[in-house]
């Protein structure tokens, strides 16, 4: 198998720092999208009053985008074998709003892993 879900030959902080990566990314798509729905929701039901909560809504889905290309992004540099980068990349997606602890994790295991440690020998 190759491409995302490649395991083989790696440690075992790599393949859960891949794994809760990839179910991150998979619950802020989630989100994202509940947001978004409960912002047009929400304009539909109050017609205009709200204006101001549904652009807030509307703000946080368009940051939480940006982490989410952020997520992709360290997935991405995994599987070229960038360890150090994928995890800077976690940790940077994980401190834009809202905060995902689940990038955090996998950016602290990238970091952690002997993969890390080896590339920077």
């Amino acid at each position: 198998m190759t491409g995302i879900l490649k395991f083989k030959g790696l440690s075992s902080e790599a393949k859960i720092g891949k794994i809760v990566l990839i179910v991150s990314l998979i619950l802020s798509i989630i989100g994202v999208i509940v947001v978004i729905l409960a912002g047009q929701l929400v304009a539909k039901m109050l017609q205009g009053l709200p204006g101001l909560f549904v652009a807030g809504l509307y703000m946080l889905a368009l940051v939480k985008i940006a982490g989410i290309i952020l997520g992709f992004f360290s997935l991405h540099s995994t599987t070229t074998g960038h360890w150090r980068r994928a995890g800077i990349l976690s940790l940077v997606s994980c401190i834009l709003p809202p905060l995902d602890l689940l990038m955090l994790v996998s950016g602290l295991f990238f970091l952690f892993s002997p993969e890390a440690k080896a590339e920077e020998n």
